[in-house]
């Protein structure tokens, strides 16, 4: 197309899209009248909860949707032809070489029995853009281009053998190999630390100045979309209630939807938590961890590697010890050895006064009752073939000698505590959505009434308006029941929200830790303050546009 032509047009023009589904011979609406225009080198944010239809609208522009769906009305134009139903040998054509998509999970979008450059090449194989003795040259060039140092060794890596954000920034280049004009991101960074978050951002708005292309970013995280799009369209049910440039919106949101998104979406401002600690009383200390460390041994001929490193530090009772960091940076598996999953290589452990680093499993399994935890994915922790009221009641048959009816009672105000309703306890987990999952996950370590909760990234896989609804009930549950927590995360808006007291943890050790607002208010380290400084929100884009 010439540039005459194309100027003409939009790099995407989205009409009156509508897709349903019929799942179980029942038609379900997805996607209701849809409709937006983006320009070259622009980036407009489709933003909504889960079902909202912002990863269905993505997946219909680039023609992936999945076999139940149907597209009912709707133009997809790009740079002004419609591809919406096109045959798919054209579809297969446009597809990565004008239109690119970026999906959500490096992990599951990348073979992990092909090397990484070989995937890469594969979009000169199949679109016949390069010849093929310039494969491997224009792969490295690629590599390079999105940010890898060592591009000539890394080329031959397989996936497993990458980082998180290396993997994710071998899909961009596989995105961007064809210099397309359109590139879809569906949830780019959901999964990475908050550096690797603003790296990877930052690399997908150089390219962007660079090629001029057009970028349609999917995400559930308001904050991303205020500093790195231009306009945003909210999704609510399928349909758009909420669309205009980005710093308009965000500063006065006209739907109620869309205010209440805001609203619900943490920010690093000044924390309202009222101190659970008095310095005249200090309180009883819960958990105490002195010098910590674990040593994995390396694979042959590689040496072993000491992911936790000399850490120490205690937790009162009734208040929340945050511990965060990077990928890599040695929290979670501080939490598999606060929890006994895995045994330290030294230091010590004492919960209640008692130190238990060196008990055998029989020993330790009586002090189960008394630290209990939460994981990350409310999908995959839920025994699917369980009923809720099962699964709840599984640590009291294991952990505790009360008869059925008072186990049946314990799970009953268990449940209503976490403000389930109780015929969900028939229920299967399949039936229930995530941020239900996850209440029934605090249901059935709270049910023992631990001294402490250990809460892995508890909230990372939920919409922010879930979250919110999440560290809520954190909190009611604490002030009721008393527990301490350890909340492990990455992201520090959360962690500023439900904070006593911070532990900074970079490469297995300690380089900062103290009362929550002074983390954040008057970091010591280079390191916190780089990890704050990378946290989205405050719409950039929009305020270097107007500088």
């Amino acid at each position: 197309m010439t540039g005459t032509v194309a100027a003409l047009h939009p790099a995407l023009r989205v009409t009156d899209l509508s897709v349903s589904y019929l799942t179980r011979g029942t038609r379900i609406d997805a996607v209701r009248g849809v409709s937006f225009d983006v320009e070259a080198g622009q980036t407009i944010a489709i933003v909504g909860e889960s079902g909202s239809g912002k990863t269905t609208t993505g997946q219909a522009i680039i023609g992936l949707l999945a076999k139940n769906a149907r597209v009912e009305s709707g133009k997809v134009e790009l740079e002004g032809t419609d591809i919406l139903g096109a045959p798919a040998a054209t579809l297969g054509d446009v597809r990565g070489s004008r239109i690119a998509l970026i999906p959500q999970d490096p992990t599951v979008s990348l073979n992990p029995l092909r090397r990484v450059g070989v995937q890469i090449a594969e979009v000169f194989r199949l679109h016949g853009t390069v010849p093929k003795e310039q494969w491997k040259p224009r792969t490295i060039e690629l590599l390079e281009r999105v940010g890898f140092t060592d591009a000539r060794k890394q080329v031959s890596a397989y996936p497993h053998e990458l980082s998180g954000g290396q993997r994710q920034r071998v899909l961009i280049a596989i995105a961007i190999a064809n210099s397309p004009s359109v590139i879809i991101a569906d949830e780019p960074t959901s999964g990475l630390d908050v550096t690797v978050q603003r790296r990877t951002l930052d690399l997908l708005d150089e390219l962007q100045r660079e090629l001029g292309t057009a970028i349609v970013h999917v995400t559930h995280d308001l904050a991303v979309a205020s500093d790195r799009s231009d306009t945003i369209a909210v999704l609510r049910h399928g349909q758009v209630v909420e669309f205009g440039r980005t710093a308009a919106v965000i500063a006065a949101p006209r739907s109620d939807y869309a205010r209440h998104l805001l609203s619900s979406a943490p920010s690093l401002q000044v924390s309202d938590r009222v101190p659970r600690s008095d310095p005249a009383h200090p309180a009883e200390i819960v958990l105490e961890v002195s010098g910590l460390a674990k040593e994995f041994p390396g694979h042959v001929g590689s040496p072993s590697f000491l992911a936790v490193n000399d850490v120490s530090f205690s937790v009162p009772r009734g208040s929340t010890l945050s511990i965060v960091g990077e990928s890599g940076s040695g929290k979670s598996t501080t939490a598999r050895l606060l929890t006994r999953l895995i045994q330290p290589t030294s230091g010590r452990i004492t919960l209640l006064g008692r130190d238990y680093t060196e008990k055998s499993e029989r020993q330790f399994r009586h002090r189960r009752v008394a630290i209990q935890v939460v994981y990350q994915n409310p999908f995959a922790s839920l025994d699917p073939k369980l009923t809720v009221g099962q699964i709840i009641e599984e640590p009291l048959k294991a952990l505790s000698e009360l008869k059925r009816t008072q186990r049946l009672a314990s799970v009953s105000d268990i449940l209503d505590a976490v403000a389930l309703p109780q015929d969900f306890l028939k229920r299967p987990p399949r039936e229930l959505s995530g941020g239900q999952r996850q209440r029934v996950a605090i249901a059935r370590a709270l049910v023992l009434r631990p001294d402490v909760v250990v809460l892995d990234e508890p909230i990372s896989a939920l919409d922010a308006s879930v979250q919110g609804q999440i560290l809520d009930l954190l909190e009611s549950l604490q002030q009721d029941f008393g527990s301490s927590y350890v909340f492990i995360s990455h992201d520090l808006a959360v962690v500023r929200r439900i904070s006593d007291h911070v532990v900074v943890l970079n490469k297995g050790r300690v380089v900062e830790q103290g009362p929550a607002e002074a983390i954040f208010t008057r970091p010591q380290s280079d390191y916190t303050r780089d990890l704050l400084a990378a946290v989205p929100g405050g719409g950039k884009r929009a305020a270097a546009a107007a500088g």
